[in-house]
C-alpha cells in the first residue's frame, strides 16, 4: 500500500509542487507505519529503520494519505495557511516598524508589548 504527500520543492529556476510517495510497512488497527518509497531498496535497510513514521488511519490532519486527492487537498490547506501565516507576520512587521519610525529612542529596562492597536511600552519589570 502506498501514502502520498505534496511538499513545495526547490526546482531550478522556480518553487515546484512534488508528489511524495510513502510506502506501508505495517498497518495496524489504528494506523500505518511507513517510509519515503526510496527507502525500500534494500541498501537502504538500516535508514528506512530509523526514518519510519506512524500515521493515524482517522486524524482529520495527517502527514500523509491513502489517496493522491486527499494529499492534494492537505497541500492546499497547508499553503492557505502558510499564507495566512506569514501575512499575519507582515502586518505585525509593518506595525512595529510604524512605531520604531516614530519613537526612534530605544527604552531601557522596559518592554515593548504589542496589542492590536500597535505597540505600547510597558513599565520597567
Amino acid at each position: 500500500m502506498k501514502l502520498y504527500r505534496y511538499e513545495d520543492a526547490l526546482g531550478y529556476d522556480a518553487l515546484e509542487c512534488r508528489l511524495v510517495e510513502f510506502k506501508v510497512i505495517r498497518e495496524t488497527e489504528k494506523g500505518y507505519w511507513f517510509v519515503e518509497s526510496w527507502l525500500t531498496n534494500k541498501a537502504f535497510e538500516s535508514m528506512a529503520e530509523r526514518s519510519k513514521r506512524w500515521v493515524s488511519k482517522d486524524a482529520r490532519k495527517r502527514y500523509c494519505y491513502p489517496s493522491k486527492d486527499e494529499a492534494w487537498e492537505s497541500y492546499v490547506i497547508r499553503k492557505q495557511k502558510h499564507l495566512a501565516h506569514l501575512d499575519r507576520q507582515h502586518r505585525w512587521a509593518e506595525k512595529r516598524v510604524s512605531y520604531l519610525n516614530n519613537n526612534p529612542e530605544r527604552p531601557e529596562g522596559s518592554r515593548i508589548q504589542m496589542g492590536s492597536h500597535g505597540m505600547v511600552q510597558m513599565d520597567d519589570y
